[in-house]
């Protein structure tokens, strides 16, 4: 299942904001079957580009403009704020996305919002 950076990317912000894209799915149309037909491939290990992208279209048409394909953040960042020193991620599981979460301190095991797998610890 090879994927562009752009789609990892767009998979990482489905992982990050699940829940919110899942209620502006339901609130647009009644339900969140884009949601689940990403989600099914993601699980059965199926292509997920055509899903995806429906996934992009159905935000874009409801009126999210970032889709999940487009860049950008969904919340305010601070110019030059200090996040951090990365020297702990948790990456994908499935390695289909860019999701990356970053830790001072290593945590309890992190597991994936979507496939339910734990993440993968990587040094930088």
């Amino acid at each position: 299942m090879d994927v562009t950076r752009q789609e990892a990317d767009g998979l990482a912000r489905v992982c990050q904001d699940l829940d919110d894209i899942r209620d502006t799915c339901v609130e647009a149309y009644g339900d969140d079957s884009a949601v689940q037909r990403l989600l099914a491939a993601i699980a059965a290990r199926q292509d997920i580009r055509t899903p995806l992208h429906d996934l992009d279209a159905a935000l874009v048409q409801a009126g999210d403009v970032l889709g999940v394909l487009q860049h950008g953040t969904r919340g305010p960042r601070l110019p030059g704020a200090d996040e951090g020193p990365l020297e702990l991620v948790y990456r994908c599981p499935l390695n289909l996305c860019s999701a990356r979460l970053r830790w001072p301190q290593p945590p309890a095991a992190r597991r994936c919002s979507i496939s339910g797998s734990g993440m993968s610890p990587k040094s930088l």
